[in-house]
């Protein structure tokens, strides 16, 4: 299974550049949140993108 991180640069809605800032991000400072909430944080997405792509990841089993 793609973890969405992938699926968003994939998709071109976040760029490779922005997920490694966010990955970056959790390993330092925000280890309980997950990555889809960090890019929302950072302002590189929004809640609805997010939750389109989830509910497509979902419905895929990708």
């Amino acid at each position: 299974m793609k973890r969405i991180g992938e699926i968003l640069v994939e998709n071109k809605l976040i760029t490779q550049l922005q997920l490694d800032a966010a990955l970056d991000a959790q390993l330092k400072t925000h280890k309980e949140k997950r990555i889809g909430e960090i890019l929302i944080d950072m302002g590189y997405l929004t809640y609805d993108t997010l939750i389109g792509y989830l509910e497509n990841q979902i419905q895929s089993g990708s």
